[in-house]
């Protein structure tokens, strides 16, 4: 075993040969989490990856409102901060919701479903509270777009379920009406509120740069009018498991005197008229009305026109 020095200078210099502990820096206690990410969702994982990115900014969401332009990259919290509008600008907010919590957009990022050209979002807000949530345009690579009320689509829509946009005076179907939930799922009847609607198709945008969006657009055939759902007091023809809407007096052949909510389409093929349209004692005939593949739909109680 080697012997300490008995010389204190000579002691303190084999200190110094010694290797250094690493330093020991102060924790900034101010800095913690005070940061802010953007993320855009993925369809299938949206729900998951907001819960680990979004995270609390006040000094920059502060200054932050609708029309206000961002810069940065989405994977970068540190590189996020406000721009002037024009081409340095990669984000604009089209809009802007109070009062959100992290466990509601874990569930569903349909916050910033009234803003179409919304493609990403962030969150803003105390970790344990409530906070605000900023819907963004992507000015450099936006994401794909719903058509909305009003657009045309072309006369494929249906049959390819493909929503390419048309000039109205070409195209083949109308949006007049834009639902929540999916038209090939199983939920009830689709675009009941949409008495001109005679199809629906389902907009889901996809891709991983994208929040993930699934609507229901309710579609007037424009080429087919009488191609629509029918109504009590209206009346209609028959022809081929189809039926088409008319004028009373133009050629119809039934009158709708009522309707049954809520009929699926095997109970309406198999039940007789007398318990599928209870108290319409004239009805001779019944048809099922239904869009996408709804499991329930309308059961609609007919009688003969008279001649």
């Amino acid at each position: 075993m080697d012997k300490l020095p008995s010389d204190p200078a000579e002691f303190a210099r084999g200190l110094s040969d010694l290797p250094k502990a690493p330093p020991i820096l102060p924790v900034n206690q101010r800095g913690r989490g005070l940061k802010i990410a953007l993320f855009t969702g993925i369809p299938v994982l949206a729900a998951f990856l907001i819960g680990l990115v979004v995270v609390v900014a006040p000094k920059l969401g502060s200054r932050m409102d609708v029309g206000s332009c961002v810069q940065g990259q989405v994977d970068d919290a540190d590189s996020i901060h406000t721009v002037t509008c024009g081409p340095d600008a990669k984000y604009k907010v089209v809009g802007k919701v109070a009062d959100q919590s992290q466990i509601a957009l874990r569930i569903s990022a349909s916050v910033c479903d009234p803003f179409p050209t919304a493609d990403a979002i962030f969150w803003q807000g105390a970790r344990s509270g409530t906070g605000t949530a900023f819907c963004l345009e992507d000015l450099k690579t936006p994401g794909e777009r719903m058509p909305l009320v009003g657009d045309c689509l072309k006369g494929d829509a249906v049959e390819s379920q493909k929503t390419e946009k048309a000039p109205c005076g070409e195209a083949g179907y109308k949006v007049v009406a834009v639902e929540a939930g999916s038209a090939f799922g199983f939920g009830g009847d689709s675009c009941v509120q949409a008495p001109t609607a005679g199809a629906a198709v389902r907009w889901k945008r996809t891709g991983t740069a994208a929040l993930p969006q699934e609507k229901v657009l309710c579609l007037e055939d424009l080429k087919n009018p009488g191609h629509r759902r029918p109504v009590v007091g209206g009346c209609l023809n028959l022809q081929d498991k189809s039926l088409t809407v008319l004028d009373c007096g133009a050629g119809a052949r039934y009158k709708v005197v009522g309707k049954v909510e809520g009929v699926t389409q095997i109970d309406g093929l198999t039940d007789p008229i007398a318990k599928n349209c209870p108290s319409m004692p004239t009805a001779t005939d019944a048809v099922w009305y239904g869009m996408g593949s709804a499991l329930s739909g309308t059961r609609y109680c007919l009688e003969p026109v008279r001649k």
